[in-house]
């Protein structure tokens, strides 16, 4: 507030002296080049202070407190992470699920099938496969199990010791 008041007593007291300046100089050329000259100084009087005013300010980053805002980005970023990792995940449980159910109503004599999928989180590889199927009456079992199991070994290169099927007989 004391800047403003001194820009103002600043402006008011030069308006008031180039005024007067003003009166005794002669008309012509040389009263333009006196009136620039005093606008000049009455602009330097109002921003000196101004500029003294702002180097006097402190400013102070926000986002700069020891690092702890940038933790909480940091925690937020790997929770996000973790939970869209996990989405992927389930979502490709679920698509590879529905390619074996898709391949062992494939087999001869399956109708349905209903598959769950268990993939490795890490390197995203099938551990295990549980596949409920469910074969025309008096088709044969084994033909059927040994068909799904090369059908799953052929196009998603899963080993028969990971497939667990269990297959019942329409009624």
């Amino acid at each position: 507030m004391s800047v403003i008041t001194e820009i103002v007593r600043n402006v008011v007291a030069l308006a008031l002296i180039f005024s007067c300046l003003e009166l005794f100089l002669p008309q012509g050329e040389l009263s333009r080049f006196v009136r620039l000259a005093c606008g000049l100084i009455m602009l330097a009087l109002i921003i000196v202070p101004i500029t003294d005013a702002l180097q006097n300010l402190s400013w102070k980053n926000p986002f700069n407190n020891d690092g702890a805002v940038y933790a909480d980005y940091d925690e937020a970023t790997e929770q996000i992470t973790m939970i869209l990792e996990a989405e992927a995940m389930n979502e490709y449980e679920r698509e590879a699920s529905r390619q074996v159910e898709g391949l062992a109503i494939l087999a001869e004599g399956i109708t349905a099938a209903e598959a769950a999928v268990e993939v490795n989180a890490e390197n995203g590889e099938i551990e295990r496969v549980e596949i409920t199927a469910l074969k025309k009456a008096g088709a044969d079992t084994a033909t059927a199990e040994n068909k799904i199991k090369e059908l799953l070994g052929g196009y998603l290169n899963i080993e028969p010791e990971k497939i667990y099927l269990q297959i019942r007989e329409e009624s």
